[in-house]
């Protein structure tokens, strides 16, 4: 029993139950906000909110195109205070300029593009800023990891979560769509404020030490991998979104494809936040072999048990779900949600876990490959998929494209843990995290 009780303790010290509850509430009112929007709102005008909030969400997905994951990598190492905080001006300059092309992308999209549903042209344009605003408060958030403030950083995740269910449900009931975008950029600016704030002191304001050519070519370099990574990675509900609005055309497919991928997407918190925790554990014993197989064999295991309960749970009650949250208007999208809850497995067990044992074993350039493979079969399997059975073709596309992507990492990964006698890092991402 004793030995058990010093495992609990020692998790908590990582920062687990801090992070992970932070992520629980900060999901779960995220949640609470889409049900609410969803009610609020008409089938036809929530479909018109989802292609236009999506294309934000694209766009966001390359937020500045991964320095805050090389911010991560880099300030968490063990350097002297001047590194770190000469790595926090790199970032949040080098952060921001790549949102301000972001915003530019998406006024272009909006002015030019060919959107497929016409009417979302004005909410897309409304949202081309909300990346400028965006990167404040992930950045602020990177801040505080790097520093092991996890109470903090969990009160920042809530303060967002909790400011845009209030601003955003109240500015759909008075206004509508431009209500719901409004509301969420007050949610993001009274977050960066508040983060500021709490990270004031890190911040360098006076001069620092001049940066050190090498190591920033390596922050450019680890950011661009981990950037198209994560993007790649977590693109999959964006593309069918995309493409279901170009494709199909039709406002009410669309929000019935986004009501019924709102819970096997939201419930993805549940092995990100677990792995979010772990990530820095990896990092820091990336070079103790012994130490990296044993854990990674736990870690798939707990999470094979967790996200196999979660599939079914969403399997079987996926009717009862849809019905209860949202009604019988989107019935509709029951299988829909059942194929997806199939994909949250494959995620979550394989594909996610791998990835981030990955990297931190530093084979970003692998994961980089995966992703690219898994972004172009998505791409292709959607359109012909979407193309010929509608959102049924979407949800199936999805499926298949993370059970190629697990298929790739997994086998892979395994053969790093029992064929090397040592974990080499690829070249040139020579930094250990």
């Amino acid at each position: 029993m004793r030995k058990y009780w010093e495992k609990f303790k020692a998790l908590v010290k990582t920062g687990l139950f801090h992070i992970m509850g932070a992520t629980s509430i900060n999901k779960l009112i995220a949640f609470l906000s889409s049900i609410v929007i969803v009610k609020i709102m008409s089938k036809y005008s929530y479909g018109l909110f989802s292609g236009a909030f999506n294309v934000f969400q694209i766009g966001i997905l390359f937020n500045g195109f991964g320095i805050s994951s090389a911010t991560l990598f880099f300030a968490s190492e063990k350097e002297d205070e001047e590194t770190r905080r000469t790595t926090y001006k790199f970032a949040i300059r080098y952060g921001f300029l790549i949102n301000v092309l972001i915003s530019i992308g998406i006024f272009c999209y909006a002015c030019w593009g060919n959107l497929g549903i016409e009417e979302t042209r004005p909410y897309i344009l409304g949202l081309a800023a909300m990346p400028l605003v965006y990167f404040f408060t992930d950045y602020f958030a990177i801040v505080l990891r790097t520093r092991k403030e996890n109470k903090r950083y969990a009160l920042l995740l809530n303060i967002n979560s909790i400011s845009y269910m209030i601003l955003a449900s109240a500015g759909s009931f008075f206004f509508g769509i431009p209500g719901t975008i409004a509301g969420r950029y007050l949610s993001y600016f009274i977050t960066a404020v508040i983060g500021f704030i709490f990270t004031k002191k890190y911040i360098p304001f006076r001069k620092t030490q001049p940066a050190d050519p090498e190591r920033t070519k390596k922050i450019v370099r680890y950011a661009a991998f981990s950037g198209g990574v994560s993007a790649l990675n977590t693109i999959l509900y964006r593309i069918d979104i995309f493409l279901i609005t170009f494709l199909v055309a039709d406002a009410l497919p669309l929000a019935t494809y986004k009501v019924a991928a709102l819970v096997p997407e939201n419930l993805n918190f549940v092995p990100a936040s677990i792995l979010v925790v772990f990530l820095p554990l990896f990092i820091e014993h990336s070079e103790d072999r012994a130490w990296v197989v044993k854990n990674a064999k736990k870690l798939f295991f707990s999470m094979a048990a967790l996200c196999g309960t979660i599939s079914l749970l969403m399997f079987a009650f996926a009717r009862i779900a849809i019905m209860l949250l949202w009604g019988p208007n989107y019935l509709d999208g029951v299988p829909v949600f059942r194929v997806l809850a199939i994909s949250f497995f494959f995620l979550g067990t394989f594909r996610s876990t791998s990835t981030n044992i990955l990297q931190a074993l530093g084979k970003v350039k692998f994961n980089l490959i995966v992703s690219i493979v898994a972004a172009i079969s998505n791409f292709i399997l959607d359109y012909f998929f979407i193309k010929n059975y509608g959102i049924m073709g979407a949800a199936t596309a999805t499926l298949l494209v993370t059970v190629i992507a697990s298929m790739l990492s997994f086998p892979y990964l395994m053969k790093q843990l029992s064929s090397k006698p040592q974990i080499k890092k690829d070249k040139p991402e020579t930094v250990v995290k």
